[in-house]
């Protein structure tokens, strides 16, 4: 009897699971790239631009055409990317992570030198090229460092020591100056950064609800709302501004004002910046 009931029992069970795998999981695995065949659309004109490689963010600042990208080495990315879990700060190697422009006119390819940053720790992820409100002619940028955890902590224990470099410099130049290094515990597992024209605020995605954990394992197959968005000020801190938000990933804000965030779960979640910066939840579209 007992074990009629526990096969009863299994075969539910089973059916349960196969019915969630079918109805929900298996579209979700889908969205986040598992099993989806890839096909070239519209690629004929396309053409590979050498020595960029690993490039985690790029951005085109119009007036001028120059692309300014956040880039490091392939190595440095299979070893060292804590949004994926790569944490094997003995394999990276130094001064491979950069900040570069690429003019397509040109092809000219310009490694940005960075003056006045006395921490060596550079892992560039997210970015944003912000003209200032000042003069446009000058850059704010506001840079994702995930940097290597100091004083022999270990990153599989405690994750990376991110935080949100601040530097100035001018369209075109060559040189970058660092301004500050913003970090703060809301600050936990930032991807993307938009910041504003004045080099002081700037909202981020937090990609993750925590840097270490076994949740995080399980975002994306269960679809888990753990990720935010938060607001950093250098002279007021920071906070979480929209919580509990699928998988958010990269941010940008467009021309009206309306900040977009991408979800690897197929899905662009609008906010709405209010006047004391906080965010009202707006549409979610779903990418498909």
């Amino acid at each position: 009897m007992a074990l009629r009931c526990f096969g009863i029992f299994t075969a539910v069970l089973v059916a349960i699971g196969g019915a969630y795998y079918q109805l929900s999981l298996k579209s979700t695995l889908e969205k986040a790239g598992l099993w989806r065949q890839i096909t070239n659309i519209g690629t004929e004109n396309c053409r590979q631009v050498k020595g960029l490689e690993a490039c985690e963010k790029l951005l085109l600042h119009q007036p001028s055409g120059i692309l300014y990208l956040a880039c490091s080495s392939i190595e440095n990315r299979l070893a060292w990317t804590p949004a994926l879990d790569h944490l094997n700060a003995s394999a990276v190697l130094p001064d491979k992570d950069y900040i570069a422009t690429y003019d397509p006119s040109s092809n000219k390819i310009t490694h940005l030198k960075i003056k006045g940053m006395t921490d060596p720790r550079l892992s560039v992820h997210g970015m944003d090229a912000v003209p200032s409100s000042k003069s446009p002619a000058e850059l704010w940028f506001y840079v994702v460092n995930h940097r290597v955890p100091k004083d022999g902590k270990d990153p599989l224990e405690v994750g990376a020591d991110s935080v949100v470099e601040i530097f100035k410099g001018g369209v075109g130049s060559s040189v970058l100056e660092w301004v500050k290094t913003v970090e703060s515990e809301h600050l936990h597992t930032p991807n993307d950064v938009a910041g504003d024209p004045d080099g002081k605020a700037f909202y981020f995605t937090n990609d993750n609800y925590a840097k270490r954990g076994w949740k995080r394992q399980l975002q994306i197959p269960l679809g888990f709302k753990q990720t935010s968005v938060g607001y950093c000020h250098v002279d007021e801190g920071c906070r979480i501004v929209a919580p509990n938000l699928p998988a958010a990933n990269g941010i940008t804000r467009a021309q009206d004002g309306t900040y977009y965030v991408a979800s690897v779960l197929a899905k662009v979640i609008a906010l709405e910046r209010q006047t004391d910066n906080s965010m009202i939840l707006g549409d979610i579209i779903e990418a498909g």
